[in-house]
């Protein structure tokens, strides 16, 4: 039995519309949610450990970035984190009728962290020695726990996010708002040399990647009806 309708919602959803949604939601998916919310402190703790580690690892990778030698750095973070909560923000509001998507994005999430921790694990770089830190107060709170990590590289996350959001939403324009923030999103980091460009290029794929892995697994359990 489909659990939500698989229209389009469209803009200023009614209250009556975002109650309903929001009842259907907890009736037909409440143990999902719950589970997710239980495996979210032992995503975050491993993705902390890991950057912990990868900060102190000895060994590492020197990139010479060519793209360096055109662009900055520049201290672009009054750009970065704007954006990076925009996307945030178009996106938590399609959520107010299509609650589900809640849960897609924290287990998108939690593929994408695993992903990360490869990736790092299998290539990693040095920081680079001109990089300006991007102070993210939400990335520090959670992950850093007040500490630089300078060597959270590849790839890169705040161009992964708004990858991911667009995603999990059916196509539409704003899917392509998304992908244009991730773009410029990009294009901010490297020239902030928080990230190489490698590290940027990396993600789209690698979000993908994770994107149809989880498509795969929750296809396993929730009814065709609900899936994009």
């Amino acid at each position: 039995m489909p659990s939500e309708p698989t229209a389009p919602i469209e803009s200023d959803p009614s209250p009556g519309r975002v109650a309903a949604a929001w009842r259907a939601f907890w009736r037909d998916h409440r143990w999902e949610l719950l589970i997710s919310l239980a495996l979210t402190p032992l995503v975050i703790y491993s993705f902390g450990e890991r950057l912990e580690w990868s900060e102190q690892r000895p060994d590492g990778v020197a990139f010479d970035d060519p793209a360096f030698r055109v662009l900055g750095p520049w201290n672009v973070t009054w750009l970065i984190l704007p954006l990076s909560w925009t996307s945030m923000i178009l996106w938590a509001r399609r959520c107010l009728t299509r609650p589900l998507l809640l849960i897609d994005f924290g287990q998108l999430y939690a593929v994408v962290m695993g992903l990360k921790i490869l990736t790092m694990t299998l290539l990693p770089l040095y920081a680079p020695p001109d990089i300006i830190e991007l102070k993210d107060p939400y990335i520090e709170a959670i992950f850093y726990q007040g500490e630089p990590r300078l060597r959270d590289l590849m790839f890169s996350g705040h161009t992964a996010q708004p990858i991911a959001l667009a995603l999990l939403l059916a196509p539409g324009r704003l899917r392509w708002v998304l992908f244009g923030l991730a773009a410029a999103i990009g294009f901010l980091v490297v020239a902030q040399h928080v990230h190489y460009s490698i590290d940027v290029l990396a993600a789209p794929p690698c979000v993908w990647l994770g994107w149809r892995l989880q498509r795969w697994v929750i296809g396993h359990w929730r009814d065709p009806a609900v899936l994009h």
